[in-house]
């Protein structure tokens, strides 16, 4: 990573090692590569690193890197996670699909000149079952294409308490092994498979992540022309095929890929209701917060079937009786101080009631605790008074000023 962004940012000694030409190499790398701010915060922690090691060790006097702020990376969902009846559809498709072959470059030019391929040439075969098989452990296992690529026939306990044990690579940060139990149905596929292979030998066949991925998105395709296939009527199959069941990038923009299925896991294991600190020990994550954040997803059907399992709110009457009645309130009809006008509401007749007594009662008190108008007219001269209430001031004293 460093060599490319020192490459990249066109830096050839440390003195032209600087926030701006370092602003430039991100920038650059990002757009050519097309990775998204997450990877681009790594290229600068990579850089990062190795500037303070600079420091530490005299070979430089500051960090430039430091002035070099990471982005913040936007809570955007780029995968989804499948349903069950789509992984069905997918490995019931890989089952019955042709071999795909991986060749080499000549490989390749031979196959097109010639439409067969040279034994020479051939670097991989995945039959469909085969395909299937490694689609169904991947799922249930939630291992990454590298760990599977990773294991060995001898990695595998299928006798007594069936487990698969993934051992970690050499640069790995916790350098743990991980023990996966085993479901009994994917046993079964799996004694059939490593029968009469070494324990050395490699468990798997898994090509390169280019050609997983062109594999795997071959048999999703597949599976989802299938799907629609199967439609009833005309209308039936356009609908299927205006939807996003089985699509490998959905209307939200999300993607199924191979890394998905670990995607897959995860979400099935949070719908199952398995605690964080089980699910981590399936899908070896050692934060329950990044297990949360990137691997617990949700569809828009699962979204609406949440809403539906609410409680029902029994749905009452609409009008004022049914909110008097709701709130313990007498109507107007069965107030006996609204008479016989049954048209007034509540709320108005409550406001005349309350005029109608502050009326009466000003009428009623004397004149010396009347108020006094805005404009009022003392011995031929006219005082403006302010805001009603405010700087009272004693009688004497205001007919002293009055009077001056």
């Amino acid at each position: 990573m460093v060599r490319l962004l020192v490459t990249a940012a066109g830096i050839g000694n440390w003195q032209q090692a600087t926030p701006d030409a370092i602003e430039r190499g991100l920038a650059k790398l990002q757009e050519e590569q097309g990775f998204q701010i997450a990877r681009r915060n790594k290229y600068r922690t990579a850089l990062h690193t190795f500037a303070t090691w600079m420091v530490r060790e005299c070979r430089a006097r500051s960090n430039p890197v430091a002035a070099v702020r990471k982005l913040a990376v936007p809570d955007v969902e780029y995968r989804r996670a499948l349903e069950p009846d789509e992984v069905a559809c997918l490995i019931a498709a890989a089952e019955i699909g042709e071999q795909m072959v991986g060749r080499t470059r000549k490989g390749v030019a031979h196959h097109r000149r010639t439409g067969h391929d040279h034994p020479d040439e051939i670097r991989w075969r995945l039959t469909g079952p085969d395909r299937a098989l490694l689609y169904r452990f991947t799922i249930e296992t939630g291992l990454r294409r590298s760990a599977i690529e990773r294991l060995a026939a001898g990695d595998f306990e299928l006798e007594d308490q069936p487990a698969v044990t993934v051992r970690p690579k050499a640069n790995t940060k916790s350098r743990k092994s991980q023990s996966i139990p085993l479901r009994a149905a994917t046993v079964n596929l799996l004694k059939t498979h490593l029968a009469g292979k070494l324990p050395a030998a490699p468990a798997f066949v898994v090509p390169r992540q280019d050609e997983t991925a062109d594999m795997f998105r071959a048999d999703l395709a597949e599976a989802r022309r299938a799907w629609i296939a199967e439609g009833n009527s005309p209308e039936e199959r356009a609908r299927r095929a205006d939807s996003d069941y089985l699509k490998d990038v959905d209307a939200q923009g999300r993607r199924v890929d191979f890394h998905a299925q670990r995607t897959t896991t995860g979400t099935w294991l949070d719908q199952a209701g398995v605690a964080l600190s089980i699910a981590t020990k399936i899908t070896g994550h050692s934060s329950e917060r990044i297990l949360k954040r990137h691997y617990h997803r949700s569809t828009q059907e699962q979204v609406r079937r949440a809403m539906e399992s609410l409680p029902a709110i029994p749905m009452a009457a609409t009008g004022t009786n049914a909110v008097a009645e709701f709130k313990g309130l007498q109507t107007p009809q069965q107030h006996p101080q609204y008479g016989h006008d049954s048209t007034r509401s509540m709320r108005t007749g409550a406001k005349q009631r309350g005029h109608g007594r502050a009326r009466g009662a000003e009428a009623q008190a004397p004149a010396a605790q009347q108020k006094t108008p805005r404009d009022a007219v003392f011995d031929g001269a006219s005082v403006k008074r302010g805001r009603r209430g405010s700087n009272p001031q004693p009688p004497d004293r205001q007919s002293g000023a009055l009077t001056n």
